[in-house]
């Protein structure tokens, strides 16, 4: 048996024919790669049909693949096939096709596929295995024979294998692609459950996202605490991904707004024509995105539902496969699990350091109990431990603010005493009658006197802690910053737990200035009370003298005893007059003091026979040691009489 391929050509026995078909399918079927398969069958395909030219594109889940040659066959990828080739053509009519571009009616369709040979002969068959298609077409030159029919006849005995082995390699890439996106998935998970900072997990996650789905870019945003209606890009995969991290877009409009308010997934082919930011996308060619909302189900601490949204884009109207969207939406889960701890790790750092800074602000405004010093260390660390540019503390009397201090990283001072009108609707008024720490912007710099004018032109955000003190907002703290970024929620948190503490502080250092003033009034008394007995007492114990030693005359028999009890009384309430004046020094830290060597055992003795008198009277029974040798002791012999007295009485 025998076939033609045209009239100048002379019959070709299939015998010779079908090894060299047979040993083409045994190398098509050796091969598992997609390129190895197509170089291989452009080669063989040309070598058979005696072409100049040969195209096979077969279609995978990425878009079409094509492989030109004979000579050194190069890949190519599209995401349809040429609307101005014949294989357009086959691929529509689903049958071989046989054409002559030198004939008018196939020369309209040479197009592109048939570059430099728009003016000779063509065959195309559809290639098909598994639900796949592709399409095989041979070119020759104008001066070549037409393909007849045994071209035809070889074209679809070679077409079936072909096909086949192009499907197993397309197998084998989805197989090897899905090991990649195991692997990748394996590996975010690895280090999704390592405690790692946010900001990094976040990283690791657009890289690995990227890998999850080929063709495709990652954006992970995160919706800042102090900024609900904004997306923060913290991390990206992909060219154009990677230009947006560090940008901030109002989720306003946006699919991936759609998607976090309602804690869904969006996914959209038209994503430039539903998006307020397509200006944005267009700059990536972005048409085809999958939104995914990171959340767990539960509130974070400052009440966020979701933490934001992970992004897949890709250019191109091309519609995510269902099993690319089961893995991106298990990949998702597990992100919202790993960010959300995150954000709950750094959320209890923050917290741990707030507390931190309120036991160090507590304990360092505890060591001092002047108020100033007070108002002077809280200012300091209170711009320390937010990054703040200045600080200030004001009392609240009435309407208006007076300065009770200030500090100043530039060293711009306010004179302490100023007085100024709180504005009802100012930061600063809200923060007042609430009771609550408010966070603002500029200062109303119109409203300031002119010497304020200048410490606040350029600031831009500030905060208001009122100081309740007492049971009422006595004071407030004042935080300004001259550059970006404004007060955080935890940045005001700290302020609170600063402010609490110098309340706290401010009220011991006032009840502590009332008691020492209370105690310098005291000792003022008891020093004035004491002097002042001094002279009466003094005229009362001359004139019992005097009675006593018959100055006045002689002094009758019955009056000896109670002449006798009025001197010793006398003698007593001297001693408590003298007590009353040392307490009263002692207060003051004015005591005199006479130091000098005496012996102890005499003071002892001494001690003893004062307090002889008491003892018989409480039937007390006095017992003394003293050592042989004196005991010579250097100090005031006053002074620890008056000490051993009280012992002995108390005793």
């Amino acid at each position: 048996i025998s076939t033609t391929t045209g009239p100048e050509q002379t019959p070709t026995p299939v015998a010779l024919i079908l090894p060299a078909l047979a040993s083409a399918m045994a190398e098509f079927n050796g091969q598992v790669e997609m390129e190895a398969v197509l170089t291989l069958g452009v080669k063989h395909v040309a070598a058979l049909l005696k072409a100049n030219a040969v195209l096979i594109s077969f279609q995978t889940d990425s878009g079409w693949v094509t492989a030109a040659g004979p000579s050194e066959p190069s890949l190519s990828r599209s995401e349809q096939l040429p609307d101005d080739g014949p294989e357009r053509f086959v691929q529509d009519a689903g049958e071989p096709v046989v054409a002559d571009f030198r004939d008018e009616r196939w020369r309209g369709r040479a197009g592109r596929a048939a570059a430099g040979f728009a003016a000779g002969p063509y065959l195309g068959v559809p290639l098909r295995s598994g639900g796949q298609q592709g399409v095989l077409s041979a070119f020759r030159g104008p001066g070549a024979p037409a393909f007849g029919s045994e071209g035809l006849l070889l074209a679809q005995l070679i077409a079936p294998p072909l096909a086949a082995a192009l499907h197993v390699a397309q197998l084998f890439e989805e197989a090897r692609a899905g090991n990649l996106q195991m692997e990748a998935l394996l590996a975010s998970t690895e280090v999704m459950w390592r405690p790692t900072p946010f900001l990094d997990v976040a990283g690791v996650v657009a890289e690995q996202a990227s890998r999850l789905v080929p063709g495709t870019q990652c954006l992970v945003s995160m919706v800042p605490p102090e900024r609900p209606n904004q997306f923060r890009i913290v991390a990206g995969s992909g060219a154009w991904a990677e230009q947006q991290i560090g940008k901030e877009w109002a989720w306003q409009g946006t699919l991936a707004g759609e998607a976090m308010n309602a804690l869904e997934v969006r996914e959209t082919t038209q994503l430039q024509s539903r998006s307020a930011l397509a200006a944005t996308l267009a700059e990536g060619g972005i048409d085809t995105g999958r939104l995914i909302p990171l959340t767990t189900g539960s509130e974070l601490p400052d009440g966020r539902r979701a933490l934001g949204v992970i992004g897949f884009y890709r250019a191109g109207a091309q519609p995510f496969k269902p099993e690319q969207r089961d893995l991106m939406d298990e990949f998702g889960k597990r992100v919202s699990i790993t960010l959300h701890r995150a954000e709950l790790l750094e959320a209890a750092t923050e917290a741990n350091n707030r507390l931190k800074t309120g036991i160090d602000v507590t304990l360092d405004l505890a060591a001092a109990l002047d108020h100033r010093e007070v108002i002077r260390r809280m200012l300091r660390r209170a711009v320390e431990a937010i990054s703040a540019d200045r600080a200030s503390l004001a009392r609240v009397e009435g309407e208006d603010l007076i300065v009770e201090d200030t500090y100043d990283r530039e060293g711009r001072a306010t004179t302490i005493g100023t007085r100024f009108r709180v504005l009802p609707d100012s930061s600063t008024g809200r923060a007042i009658r609430s009771g609550q720490p408010r966070v603002g912007g500029a200062l109303p710099l119109q409203h300031l006197a002119q010497s304020l004018r200048a410490i606040h032109a350029d600031t831009v955000h500030t905060a208001d802690i009122p100081l309740v003190i007492g049971d009422q907002v006595g004071a407030v703290l004042s935080l300004a910053r001259r550059s970006e970024p404004s007060f955080t929620t935890s940045e005001v948190e700290t302020l609170q737990l600063i402010g609490n503490a110098a309340a706290v502080a401010l009220r011991n250092a006032q009840l502590y200035g009332m008691a020492h003033e209370l105690s310098r009034n005291k000792s003022d008394f008891m020093n004035l009370a004491a002097h002042e007995l001094r002279t009466p007492l003094s005229v009362i114990s001359g004139y019992i003298s005097m009675l006593e030693d018959g100055s006045f005359g002689p002094v009758p028999t019955h009056w000896a005893k109670p002449l006798s009890v009025l001197s010793t009384k006398a003698t007593e309430l001297g001693g408590l007059v003298e007590d009353l004046l040392i307490a009263a020094r002692l207060e003051a830290g004015t005591i005199p003091i006479a130091k000098a060597e005496f012996d102890l055992r005499e003071t002892v003795e001494e001690a003893l026979a004062r307090c002889e008198p008491r003892a018989r009277l409480l039937e007390a029974e006095l017992q003394c040691s003293l050592p042989d040798e004196p005991v010579t002791v250097h100090g005031d012999s006053d002074h620890v009489m008056r000490i051993l007295d009280n012992l002995i009485n108390n005793a």
